[in-house]
Formats: structure tokens, sequence, C-alpha cells
């Protein structure tokens, strides 16, 4: 996983359903990938779309409110980068686990069935 930038519109509101399959048809001609998974410790739908589209992926982010989007560069680091501040914050490599142990952290991303976490 490498080159990729991850990102939601999730805030547990009622309306995340809603804003998540808009933001998807949205961005249906970059192809994003649907991602399933666990940030800071809660249940949310994210998409995956490659690191070019990180303007475009950064300003829907800021829409949203959201608090942050993962970056995961060409040798497979992934960051937080921080949407109000633009700070950058190095967690580790991105990596592919086993379902029981991704269920131990308090992030992972399920990718076409696989389980993934930055460590």
């Amino acid at each position: 996983m490498k080159n990729t930038i991850f990102f939601s519109v999730y805030r547990n509101k009622s309306t995340d359903s809603v804003n998540h399959r808009k933001v998807f048809r949205q961005l249906n001609e970059l192809n994003p990938v649907l991602v399933l998974g666990r940030y800071s410790g809660v249940n949310e739908k994210s998409l995956m779309l490659p690191i070019e589209h990180l303007s475009l992926i950064e300003f829907i982010a800021k829409s949203y409110k959201q608090e942050s989007i993962l970056i995961v560069d060409s040798n497979g680091i992934g960051s937080l980068k921080y949407i109000t501040t633009g700070l950058v914050e190095r967690l580790g490599l991105m990596k592919q686990v086993d379902k029981s142990e991704a269920l131990t952290q308090t992030a992972y991303s399920i990718i076409n069935g696989k389980y993934w976490i930055v460590k």
C-alpha cells in the first residue's frame, strides 16, 4: 500500500452515510476504493485514492470538518496530516496483518477483505 491517501467524511452523525455516498459518487471517475475500518476506536467507512489527489482530498476533508487524513508515501510509511494545522505526524509502516491482530488496534483498515495497520 503506497502513494495513497485515506480519508473519511464521518463525524458520528446521522448524516454520515448520506455524506459518504455523496462524496463517493462525486469522486467516482477517480475510482476511489471503499475502505472499512476503525479510527480512534470508532468504526467508519473511508475512501482511498492515489496521492496525486492530495489537494482535492484536503479540500473535502476540510469541508467535512475532518481531523486528519492518512497519507502513505512511496516507502509505505503512513503519516497523519492534520487538516486545521497542516502538521504531519509520522506513524510508521503500513502493513498487512491478520484479523486478530488488527482487532487489537485503535485504528485499522479493511481493503478488499484484507486487514492493514500502521505501526
